[in-house]
C-alpha cells in the first residue's frame, strides 16, 4: 500500500492571510483518495488551490506557472501544503477524467476564467465537472465546503490538541 504524507496547517490559518507557525504530518493511505476526488491546498498567502485527483497520487490543475498540468502528491511542495480532500458525487471513470485533463493539458492560466482555453483552478474543477453533467460551485472558497470530506486536516488538529 502505498502512502503519502501531507502536513495540515491550524484552522486559524485557513481563513486567514498570516504566515503559519505550525504544521502537523499526518500520513493517510492514497487508497483513501479515489480518481475524481478534490484535493485542496493552503498557498500561504496566495490563499487555496484546488486540483482533480487522478491515481498513484497524481492530480491534475491549473497552475499559476504552467497552466493545465498534473502533478504530484510525492511532490514535498504539494504534499506540505495539502488541506483537504473532498468527494463529489459523479459517474466519471478514470479515463473520462484523463481525457478531460488531456483535452485541457498546457491552456495558460488566467485568473477567473472558466475556459475552455484558459483557467484559474477552480474555473478548471468547475468546467471538467460541469463538461460531465455535475453542477459544482464556482470558487475553490466554496468548492471547499462541498462534497463529503474524505481527509481533513483540520478535523486532525482539533481531535489531537494538546
Amino acid at each position: 500500500m502505498k502512502t503519502v504524507t501531507f502536513y495540515a496547517l491550524p484552522l486559524l490559518f485557513l481563513f486567514s492571510f498570516s504566515q503559519p507557525t505550525a504544521s502537523v504530518s499526518i500520513t493517510p493511505s492514497l487508497d483513501e483518495i479515489q480518481p475524481g476526488d478534490l484535493l485542496f491546498f493552503w498557498i500561504s498567502e496566495k490563499g487555496r488551490h484546488v486540483g482533480v485527483y487522478l491515481e498513484d497520487g497524481v492530480f491534475f490543475h491549473a497552475s499559476t506557472s504552467e497552466g493545465v498540468t498534473l502533478s504530484n502528491l510525492d511532490d514535498d511542495y504539494w504534499r506540505y501544503r495539502l488541506i483537504s480532500v473532498r468527494r463529489v458525487n459523479h459517474s466519471m471513470s478514470l479515463q473520462q477524467l484523463e481525457r478531460s485533463y488531456a483535452r485541457y493539458d498546457h491552456a495558460p492560466y488566467r485568473f477567473g476564467s472558466t475556459g475552455p482555453d484558459r483557467f484559474d483552478c477552480s474555473g478548471l474543477v468547475w468546467r471538467v465537472f460541469g463538461d460531465h453533467g455535475v453542477e459544482l460551485p464556482r470558487t475553490t472558497r466554496t468548492q471547499l465546503r462541498t462534497g463529503k470530506l474524505v481527509i481533513s486536516g483540520r478535523n486532525y488538529l482539533l481531535k489531537n490538541r494538546r
